[in-house]
């Protein structure tokens, strides 16, 4: 009885040294990986998540080297009414660069008034909470004379039912 104890006690330990030899270095390279091109395997709650990367390609236009899908902005301007368009996909555009409703938008700003930039700092995936972060953290860099939030009817469905089936599960 007692050898067949030891074998199997045996036989774990060479399980879980088998698992601990193969698991962990593959969790150290996937999150080294990671580090350098970023995945969405693992949890992160920053609105940086989805921002798009600098200079990457979208549609027939290269995003900006902030990650937004705009042309690309001096950190600060005197010489234009600024105003910043913060949202999520609506704001960042899933549509060309030329008919976003941002880009509308400013060119149709220009016409009217002159000297006016609509920076369109749209991140897909973000909600209200992300654009208050975004707008506290980013705004001084660019020195906005106003602020556009776009905030889309299904991200506050999924904010409000997400606050609600928290809530529900916090009470289990």
């Amino acid at each position: 009885m007692k050898q067949g104890a030891a074998a199997f006690a045996a036989g774990c330990f060479q399980v879980v040294l088998v698992a601990l030899f193969s698991l962990l270095p593959g969790e150290l390279a996937l999150r080294i990986y990671h580090h350098y091109e970023p995945q969405y395997i693992f949890v992160d709650d920053s609105y940086n998540r989805f921002r798009g990367k600098p200079f990457a390609d979208d549609w027939n236009f290269r995003l900006n080297s902030f990650g937004f899908k705009d042309v690309e902005f001096s950190r600060s301007s005197d010489r234009h009414y600024r105003i910043l368009g913060i949202g999520d996909s609506f704001a960042f555009g899933v549509v060309p660069y030329e008919i976003n409703y941002l880009t509308l938008l400013e060119g149709r700003l220009q016409r009217e008034s002159g000297q006016v930039e609509v920076l369109n700092m749209g991140i897909p995936a973000t909600g209200p909470d992300d654009y208050h972060s975004l707008l506290l953290r980013e705004r001084n860099l660019y020195r906005p004379r106003d602020s556009h939030w776009n905030i889309a009817g299904n991200r506050l469905a999924a904010d409000i039912i997400g606050d609600h089936i928290s809530h529900y599960l916090g009470s289990l």
